[in-house]
């Protein structure tokens, strides 16, 4: 079967791979129907390898070249003995996490703080940019079926969100701002606003991520960092308060400050977005207004049903935000190669394997 498989920096190739053996004890198979291209994926083809293991992985052992892919959904066509998850046949998203399902962390229901985390697509090879994935039976999760397979796609990054905006104990009536309109932030957005955020703003410099989360994250307000001063705008907003949640989910050093400044005392930064480099500030800006900076990186298992709840009834349309949906065979021009453009028209983009 063909798969996009990472073999090093810039050295992306659609190639022919071993057809999956049968579904052993534990596992089960799944003809992959739609796969996002993550913001993960981007680094890993630019910079990489930043997560994809070198030499064999501690739980997987496992190491590139991989199959890409962690955000899919598809049809269970073969599950092993023990399976109790799903049935062959059954639509689903799939968890992409992989954990030891021992330690202290995976028993209290939070795999992605085990120490020998793994996920498909970048520590396992079989992910879902390929005709068909193999993932362990605690993944897969069976889908509403009010979802179709591209919203089932997006359950993964959806899930970020949610988890995230748990994260910063956003709840009704919060103004929110979230800076940096990628996807992820889109989706941030969304997800505070079904949390019951009073007000929703959203920073970010690009023109056309501004009009595109007008449209699909409906925020309250869209501010352009380069022209608009962030900071004085919630606060004006704000009777000079600022506000109570602020979620940065752009990378960026100013936005970074922008996020931080904007919150209120006593309020929450939450960081969602993954930093290649190092932020300077000074922690006074958290003692002296007791505001409080939360890390968030992915999900728990049990982000994933509510998260497809919040899909089904239209209240996080996630599916707003995709723009393409291509063929495997196009992965690199119209996907990666296109994703990674300064000017690029696109948010998120679909694969369809088969």
């Amino acid at each position: 079967m063909k798969a996009a498989v990472w073999h090093g920096k810039r050295d992306i190739r659609v190639e022919e791979t071993p057809d999956p053996r049968p579904a052993g004890a534990g596992e089960a198979l799944v003809e992959v129907a739609f796969c996002g291209i993550c913001g993960t994926d981007l680094h890993e083809y630019t910079d990489g390898p930043q997560y994809i293991p070198l030499q064999p992985h501690s739980l997987t052992h496992e190491s590139a070249p991989i199959n890409l892919g962690h955000e899919f959904a598809g049809t269970v066509v073969d599950v092993g003995e023990g399976v109790t998850q799903a049935r062959k046949g059954d639509r689903v998203a799939i968890f992409p996490i992989q954990s030891c399902q021992e330690c202290r962390a995976c028993l209290a229901g939070t795999p992605s703080h085990c120490p020998q985390f793994a996920c498909v697509g970048l520590h396992a090879k079989e992910g879902g940019l390929a005709r068909v994935s193999r993932v362990k039976g605690y993944q897969l999760f069976t889908m509403p079926d009010a979802l179709t397979f591209q919203q089932g796609a997006l359950v993964e990054p959806a899930a970020v969100a949610v988890h995230a905006v748990d994260n910063g104990g956003v709840k009704s009536g919060d103004v929110v701002l979230v800076t940096g309109g990628g996807p992820i932030g889109q989706l941030v957005a969304m997800a505070a606003k079904a949390a019951g955020a009073a007000q929703v703003y959203l920073s970010e410099p690009t023109t056309f991520r501004r009009e595109l989360a007008m449209k699909s994250a409906e925020p309250t307000r869209v501010i352009d960092p380069t022209t608009e001063n962030v900071v004085e705008i919630l606060r004006g907003a704000t009777g000079g308060w600022g506000a109570d949640v602020v979620l940065e989910a752009s990378s960026s050093p100013r936005a970074f400050h922008d996020a931080l400044n904007s919150t209120r005392k006593g309020g929450t930064m939450v960081q969602v977005a993954v930093f290649t480099r190092t932020v300077e500030f000074n922690p006074e800006l958290l003692t002296n207004y007791e505001r409080r900076l939360q890390g968030t990186l992915i999900y728990q298992p049990r982000d994933y049903p509510r998260t497809m709840e919040l899909m089904a009834s239209g209240k996080l349309p996630a599916e707003r935000i995709v723009t393409a949906e291509i063929s495997l065979q196009d992965v690199m021009e119209l996907g990666f190669d296109e994703l990674i453009k300064p000017d690029t028209q696109h948010a998120k983009v679909l694969v369809r394997p088969a």
